[in-house]
């Protein structure tokens, strides 16, 4: 089975709401996604966006440069791309009723 394909853009976000949370402390958070788009543009790339978001993590480290091998950083990520949950979806259509009165069964 195909492994699903990241969205590397803000345009390419599957979800209307955008939720971000971390390994490792209590931080998280959830953004509209117009808003983000309305402030950041549509064609940000997604670390970007998500370094920006988390800047004032203390453990954050500015993109492109080399993470040292045992120093902290920070562990942001996007909570619906990395554990999606199944999609809502309205109850099923009860079944359709037959012509005159349903029967009933007598158990017993």
């Amino acid at each position: 089975m195909d492994e699903p394909v990241l969205p590397r853009t803000l345009a390419q976000f599957p979800y209307v709401t955008v939720r971000i949370a971390c390994m490792d402390c209590p931080r998280h958070g959830s953004y509209r996604l117009a808003r983000l788009a309305a402030r950041f543009g549509p064609d940000v790339n997604l670390e970007l966006l998500l370094y920006r978001i988390t800047r004032s993590c203390p453990w954050q480290v500015p993109p492109l440069t080399r993470r040292r091998k045992y120093a902290r950083y920070c562990r942001a990520y996007y909570r619906d791309l990395l554990h999606p949950e199944p999609p809502h979806e309205p109850p099923p259509d009860p079944e359709p009723v037959t012509a005159g009165r349903p029967r009933l069964t007598l158990v017993g």
